[in-house]
């Protein structure tokens, strides 16, 4: 495992990597150092390489993301982030890379093969939020609340995939009150919503929780279906069809059916067995 200074992760015996944001005495806020490591991990996972069915392997086969402290991601660093170059072409030309690489943290998240599974706790705002929507699920604690805090600052409330899932998410018109107001979004009102599939009131919980559905998930599914699973959901926000979705659907079972785990099913009358 490489070494990092604003994150911490670990290999779970479970086969499913632990990646943690370690800047609590600043709320987790994401430095360009914190984003620079994120893109980094993420990035080594972003390969052709099948993740193979160890669960010592050299992938994990899934990610427990999470934070230390009383906040899971208070947003960007803005004092870290600020950049005192003056004026000009070369400086917007600055600007937009350094919004892109942000950016490309919450599009790597979709794309690997990986499930990611996001556990929240307290404050969780801007580029916090971003990450927690770029999660498959969510599992939060009792005091969490989450913002779109562009909006507060002078920014468009439209930001690192912001207004792309947040409307899939809650709905189009909680996700225009969040981004047109900066209000936030408190945890009783996220899970009613749909935004978390569960609620717990101590972080411990939450911990337990998160370790309990990754540990299910590499248990009851295999590398390639639990992969091809993700990427069904991910194509189906932008599906122009049932009849698109489906014949994606099609596809991928048949390719599950020549998995070696279809294999193991079988020989074992489908009852139940660890992959």
């Amino acid at each position: 495992m490489s070494t990092y200074k604003t994150i911490i992760v670990e290999r779970d015996p479970g086969g499913w990597d632990v990646v943690t944001l370690n800047r609590p005495d600043k709320l987790n806020a994401a430095s360009p150092t914190l984003m620079a490591e994120m893109l980094s991990y993420l990035s080594g996972l972003e390969t052709d390489e099948l993740v193979t069915h160890e669960r010592n392997g050299p992938k994990p086969r899934a990610i427990l993301l999470k934070a230390n402290g009383r906040a899971f991601c208070a947003g960007l660093d803005l004092v870290e982030s600020a950049d005192d170059s003056s004026d000009g072409p070369a400086h917007g030309t600055h600007l937009f890379n350094a919004q892109r690489k942000v950016a490309q943290i919450i599009m790597v998240m979709r794309r690997i093969k990986q499930p990611i599974v996001a556990l929240l706790q307290g404050p969780t705002a801007g580029f916090g939020l971003a990450l927690a929507l770029a999660a498959d699920v969510r599992i939060i604690q009792k005091n969490f609340k989450c913002n779109v805090a562009m909006a507060k600052i002078g920014l468009t409330g439209a930001d690192v995939g912001i207004s792309y899932f947040l409307p899939r998410v809650v709905g189009p018109g909680v996700a225009a009150e969040m981004m047109m107001t900066g209000r936030f979004l408190k945890a009783d009102r996220a899970y009613e919503l749909g935004f978390a599939s569960s609620l717990h009131e101590t972080y411990d919980e939450v911990l337990k929780a998160g370790e309990a559905l990754v540990s299910n998930m590499i248990e009851t599914m295999a590398p390639m279906p639990l992969f091809m699973t993700k990427e069904a959901l991910n194509l189906s926000l932008e599906a122009p069809s049932l009849h698109s979705q489906v014949a994606l659907e099609d596809r991928q079972q048949l390719m599950s059916l020549k998995d070696p785990a279809f294999a193991v099913y079988v020989k074992k009358g489908f009852k139940k067995s660890k992959i």
